[in-house]
């Protein structure tokens, strides 16, 4: 097969990280006439768009007039995309020379909505980033093998729950039907939800371990900011609220709140930032919470889908999990 295949890059003041990544792209082993490359800008201020022009003519640049977050940017991407399979990368990954070539190798011979890439933090020994998501009882995601030493332990090529959106092939067409990341999750927790959208109507996703990338992670939230802890703790419980079994999803809503009052009592501990971080995410939460009830009954109801059986069978204990989906 000859088919094309579109790089969706979501950038955002990203001009410290977009020559090694670019770079790292011109570098694949993968047919670059197979290739097109798209760079949606989300009205970045710095010199992000006269760097990609001037030194890499090939990206093929999407301006947007707003930062649209990551969800919107990559659904902005796609919608533009030529290619039959698209893939989400992010500007703060270095993909090694064979990563594009080995997820269409796979693409090319299975029916799976997605495939997952290997994504270990940048510096030796390598530690892993993910080998794919993993869904907490508690509705939390998380990915797997996070923090640990890569010896060779996720070396199979694994069925996985979904796929980090850092590096994720997925069908075009697939994700057009399942409507894209949702829009209201401005970052964090978007992979998530698609892969639990798509479970519920009995996709499947896959790990290609020879698929490696070096992910910096957090580079345009802060890893530990306020503003990352916001996205999280808003999209974590949006995604529950939406996509979980009744008791797990209510669960959720009052673990929010329960985590507002419990940084308003600790608020010198915490510091104001954070502890304003989970009450503008609760806050955020409760006033969309009428469309997230309509979109709840839309997918749980008023569509055909899996039994919750089918997703149960995927949960693991919180424990497991180190730390929150990114």
């Amino acid at each position: 097969m000859s088919s094309l295949v579109s790089i969706i890059l979501v950038n955002y003041n990203g001009r410290r990280f977009l020559p090694a990544c670019l770079e790292a792209l011109a570098r694949q082993r993968f047919p670059a006439w197979r290739t097109e490359v798209l760079l949606v800008d989300n009205a970045s201020t710095d010199d992000s768009l006269a760097l990609v022009r001037q030194h890499y003519p090939w990206v093929r640049i999407v301006e947007s007039a707003s930062n649209r977050g990551f969800a919107a940017g990559n659904n902005l991407g796609v919608s533009l995309a030529r290619g039959e399979w698209v893939v989400l990368l992010n500007t703060d990954t270095v993909p090694e020379p064979s990563w594009l070539a080995e997820l269409v190798a796979v693409a090319e011979h299975t029916d799976a909505t997605g495939l997952a890439s290997r994504l270990l933090f940048p510096g030796e020994p390598a530690r892993i980033n993910s080998t794919g998501l993993v869904l907490c009882r508690d509705g939390r995601g998380a990915d797997r093998g996070e923090g640990e030493l890569d010896l060779g332990q996720y070396d199979q090529d694994d069925e996985v729950f979904g796929g980090c959106g850092a590096s994720l092939l997925i069908r075009r067409d697939d994700y057009l039907a399942l409507g894209g990341l949702d829009e209201r999750l401005f970052m964090y927790y978007e992979d998530l939800d698609f892969a639990w959208r798509a479970r519920q109507r009995g996709g499947r996703f896959r790990y290609v371990p020879r698929s490696v990338v070096r992910h910096l992670q957090a580079g345009s939230a802060g890893l530990g900011s306020p503003f990352q802890l916001y996205h999280i703790e808003r999209s974590r419980t949006i995604v529950a609220l939406k996509n979980a079994p009744a008791a797990l999803a209510a669960y959720a809503l009052v673990g929010c709140l329960a985590r507002c009052l419990r940084a308003a009592w600790r608020v010198r501990r915490l510091g104001l930032a954070q502890t304003l971080a989970h009450w503008r995410a609760a806050a955020s939460v409760c006033w969309h919470l009428p469309a997230i009830c309509r979109d709840r009954l839309r997918l749980r109801w008023w569509s055909p889908r899996l039994g919750d059986g089918a997703i149960r069978r995927w949960m693991v204990d919180p424990p497991q999990a180190r730390r929150l989906s990114a």
